[in-house]
């Protein structure tokens, strides 16, 4: 019973990217560019919301956040931005992409199981949070 009223209200976040190959290498390629640009000081994509504004979005720090995730500096990472380790997480399944077929299939499934039936981000979302306040 609350499997079935759970599979109703709640929708994967990861496994519609994971099953277009594309677009999950199009995003990895895009994080992965841009963590480089920050870990290498180099030039990177500045927040539109906050080059417009000048208020930061939700999202800004996360570049930073991993760059020190990147270097061991886990409490810093967290300091900076609490959801970098969940972003690793997130990045590290849509590497999954770049597996053979027959493995990449198998790593949907699984992360549609994990998703559907342990409602995984939401319940690590919900930990982060708890710690926060």
């Amino acid at each position: 019973m609350q499997t079935s009223i759970l599979n109703r209200s709640f929708t994967p976040l990861l496994t519609p990217f994971m099953e277009s190959r594309a677009r999950a290498l199009m995003i990895v390629g895009c994080a992965v560019t841009q963590t480089l640009l920050v870990f290498f000081g180099l030039p990177s994509w500045q927040c539109p919301i906050r080059a417009a504004t000048g208020i930061p979005c939700p999202g800004c720090g996360l570049s930073s956040a991993m760059v020190l995730l990147l270097r061991g500096r886990w409490l810093e990472s967290f300091a900076i931005h609490h959801f970098a380790p969940l972003l690793a997480l997130a990045f590290l399944v849509l590497v999954t992409s770049l597996l053979p077929t027959l493995l990449h299939q198998k790593a949907v499934n699984l992360i549609t199981h994990i998703e559907t039936h342990t409602t995984f981000l939401i319940k690590t979302s919900e930990i982060s949070l708890r710690k926060v306040s």
